[in-house]
């Protein structure tokens, strides 16, 4: 999704989120704040409170702090069901990314999708989450996720080499 900004889908959080970073990361890459792990800890702040996270013992900016997180804090009895709701729409603005490039791309019937990431990987609920909103939004096409394996091959060779080997 590199740069993609998707103004209509982003909220009041989102641009303080966006407004919290330093000017060179300002403006940039929106749609990835908006779903990577690396800022729903920060944007969970934004949307419950920097009071509401200090009384829960939760630091966003304490770089140990990841998705996990977050995920850990779906039950916390403040914290949980912004988190949730956070996690949630993560996966479901993924699934709407990955079923507009299975429409764009005229998806065979069968395709398989490459997937890195800890969010992705490690989060109880978030690849469910993700494969079903993905057959829910490109019905038509059978979507097969391909874990990359830590340590393995880089993410981004592994698609560029499959790129070319498609004719």
């Amino acid at each position: 999704s590199g740069d993609f900004t998707p103004r209509d889908i982003l909220t009041r959080w989102d641009d303080a989120l966006d407004a919290s970073l330093s000017p060179d990361q300002r403006d940039r890459q929106r749609f990835e704040k908006a779903v990577s792990g690396a800022y729903l800890p920060r944007l969970l702040r934004e949307v419950a409170g920097a009071d509401a996270c200090a009384r829960a013992g939760f630091d966003p900016d304490d770089p140990a702090v990841d998705a996990g997180t977050v995920a850990a804090l779906r039950d916390h009895a403040v914290l949980g069901e912004a988190a949730a709701l956070l996690l949630d729409r993560s996966a479901d603005l993924i699934a709407a990314g990955l079923a507009a490039l299975v429409e764009a791309y005229d998806a065979p019937a069968r395709t398989g999708i490459l997937v890195e990431g800890s969010l992705f990987h490690k989060t109880p609920g978030y690849a469910a989450r993700v494969a079903d909103r993905l057959g829910e939004l490109a019905s038509g096409t059978e979507t097969v996720f391909i874990p990359n394996e830590e340590g393995g091959v880089p993410a981004n060779m592994l698609g560029a080499a499959s790129a070319a080997l498609v004719p």
